[in-house]
């Protein structure tokens, strides 16, 4: 026979070919079992061949006081609804503890508040009760208090009291604040701030808001007094005053003033140019003929040999300087946005220049 592969004749009794190797016969072909075999399943695991098999065992269930998620819901809900109880419950004791503070300085002001004796104001102010009467003291605004001492020390239609008048102080406590109100003696205010002031008792008026009556328990002497609210320097600020005089007061009180120190603002040191002129042409009264007397108004100012702002420097003026102004020239220079004509000076020591005409004032 020959090879079914590449036909080379097989010698009887060999299995395979010389020439490639092919088996000499060639295998018979299967038949297809169209037989549906359904593939085996393992049977159920039993603990023994769990054990033989090597599985983990599995875990027990776990109980429900271990598990979070399984704590019912009601008892959270009946928790939680406590909190408005307790809310509830603060809210009286704040508002018991808020009722109790507000009672006892009711309690404190009515004991201390006195009942009206005599009329009473309709309108904002500080009054003197004269028995049937009020008097209204009139509010003066001043800057300088100290000016304004003789002011009212040489008044003589000041509201009138005695040394035990009651005062009757009818404001809102932001419109005068009994803390900051001083009852000052005007007289005793000297250029160094220096001034006596009276101590004062206060009560409110049962059913007035707003009203309380003053008096001085010792009585004022005779003398010009206000009350005052400082604020500044006491020569330069924004003070308010009461004044009113003490016809008939009290010989001999059984208190004393106290002092107080107000601030003063100080005066502003002279130039040094001003300071350097001699005594002798400070006292200069007399200047050449038609000459008008002016001051230098800066400092620092040049004087120069002729009338613009290129001419020779030949001197300075300080503030306050005195020159006489001989004449004027008929030309004139801008300086800083300003324009003017030029004025020749003669200064104390009889030298002669030009000034630039803003920097004197007559």
């Amino acid at each position: 026979m020959n090879c079914p592969r590449c036909g080379t004749e097989i010698i009887a009794g060999e299995r395979f070919c010389r020439h490639c190797g092919a088996p000499a016969y060639e295998p018979a072909p299967t038949v297809a079992n169209n037989t549906l075999t359904l593939p085996q399943h393992p049977p159920p695991p039993t603990q023994s061949n769990i054990q033989q098999q090597g599985w983990p065992p599995q875990p027990a269930a776990p109980s429900m006081q271990f598990m979070p998620n399984a704590i019912p819901a009601a008892p959270q809900a009946r928790r939680s609804s406590r909190w408005p109880l307790f809310l509830i419950a603060g809210l009286i004791v704040v508002a018991a503890i808020g009722a109790t503070v507000f009672f006892i300085l009711r309690a404190n002001e009515n004991r201390n508040s006195v009942a009206a004796s005599g009329p009473l104001p309709d309108h904002f102010g500080i009054f003197v009760r004269d028995g049937d009467a009020l008097n209204e003291i009139r509010r003066r605004d001043v800057t300088n208090a100290i000016q304004e001492r003789d002011s009212i020390n040489d008044d003589s239609s000041l509201v009138s009291a005695d040394g035990t008048s009651t005062i009757i102080l009818y404001a809102e406590s932001q419109d005068i604040p009994i803390a900051d109100l001083k009852l000052v003696q005007m007289d005793s205010i000297d250029g160094d701030g220096n001034a006596k002031y009276w101590s004062y008792q206060v009560s409110p008026i049962q059913g007035h808001r707003g009203m309380r009556q003053i008096k001085v328990a010792g009585g004022l002497p005779s003398g010009r007094y206000a009350f005052a609210l400082f604020n500044g320097y006491v020569n330069e600020g924004n003070h308010k005053l009461w004044p009113f005089e003490v016809a008939n007061g009290v010989s001999s009180p059984s208190e004393s003033p106290q002092t107080a120190k107000l601030q003063v603002k100080p005066s502003p040191s002279p130039s040094p140019a001003a300071s350097r002129q001699p005594a002798v042409a400070a006292q200069q009264q007399v200047g050449p003929p038609g000459a008008k007397l002016g001051y230098c108004n800066d400092d620092n100012v040049v004087v120069r040999a002729v009338p613009n702002l290129n001419g020779a420097k030949i001197n300075k003026l300080g503030r306050g300087q005195r020159v006489w102004v001989i004449g004027v020239s008929p030309n004139y220079s801008t300086w800083n946005g300003v324009t003017s004509n030029w004025s020749q000076v003669q200064m104390n020591d009889g030298s002669r220049g030009w000034v630039f005409s803003p920097f004197i004032s007559y």
